[in-house]
């Protein structure tokens, strides 16, 4: 006895928009709850998902940078990891080092 299936072929499309990393570190925000992990960082274009990393280590795809303004105390959260602009994912955000830095790793910041 044979069994046949007769399958046909199904398609559809839908659009499809891709944020960073699915809210992580580096995605933009409104709100705490946008983010996968941390907090958001309203003060940035967009808003950024961050996570401060002066006790804890970052997650996979980001990196601390610590950095040390003038006159203020040290501060250190954790930023989208890039080797190009392009690895920002997003509008509005180039791959730097960034000022004030304490090191010379590159991290997606605001392009203004």
């Amino acid at each position: 006895m044979a069994l046949v299936l007769g399958l046909a072929a199904v398609s559809w499309s839908c659009p499809l928009t891709i944020e960073p990393a699915d809210s992580s570190v580096g995605a933009g925000c409104s709100e705490d709850r946008d983010c996968a992990v941390g907090y958001c960082e309203t003060k940035m274009t967009g808003g950024y998902c961050t996570v401060p990393c002066d006790t804890l280590p970052c997650p996979a795809g980001s990196r601390c940078i610590e950095l040390a303004y003038p006159m203020f105390p040290r501060v250190a959260y954790c930023h989208r990891s890039c080797v190009r602009h392009e690895d920002c994912g997003r509008s509005g955000y180039v791959c730097v080092v960034p000022m004030f830095s304490k090191g010379s790793e590159t991290a997606c910041m605001p392009a203004n």
